[in-house]
């Protein structure tokens, strides 16, 4: 039986590829391994043989993923730049002109590399990279002091070729 670990043991490194460019740069490290939620979406088949409440059936409509970051030490470049989620946006601003801007076909999005440790007597993780991502949240802990680590939530989709990730 082979297992696979996607709980990372220890800290991993974060790479960005963003949109139009053509090399990772790195975003930083984690405290620990980040938290990953592949999440199905599935609506309720309703129909008079149910009910009004019970489902005849359930339709998948596919998947997304959140990631959820705990970074200790980073590239403040680039962390800005994540924080901006738009292209050429500052930090703190809302532009009314970037109001319903699409992240994937607006290119406003990156490609995430996860590059794991190796755990302590075993070989190296695998390397998980999702190839359509955008930041929905950066959350600061104890901001202001010596102490600071930034929780960075990911939101992940299927590329064009339905691709949400790959593992290498």
């Amino acid at each position: 039986m082979s297992y696979q670990d996607f709980h990372v043991n220890g800290p991993a490194t974060i790479d960005l590829l963003w949109s139009g460019d053509s090399a990772y740069v790195n975003l930083g490290i984690t405290v620990d391994g980040p938290d990953v939620s592949n999440r199905g979406h599935f609506e309720d088949v309703l129909a008079d043989d149910g009910g009004p409440a019970v489902p005849v059936d359930v339709q998948y409509f596919g998947e997304d993923a959140q990631i959820r970051l705990d970074i200790i030490r980073w590239d403040e470049t680039q962390m800005r730049r994540l924080e901006s989620r738009i292209a050429g946006k500052t930090v703190g601003q809302v532009r009314a002109v970037d109001i319903g801007t699409l992240m994937y076909r607006g290119l406003h999005n990156f490609k995430m590399r996860i590059n794991a440790t190796a755990r302590t007597g075993l070989s190296a993780e695998n390397t998980w990279i999702y190839n359509v991502c955008w930041a929905e949240d950066v959350i600061q802990f104890k901001p202001s002091t010596k102490v600071l680590r930034k929780s960075v939530i990911i939101r992940a989709i299927p590329d064009t070729s339905g691709v949400l990730y790959t593992r290498s």
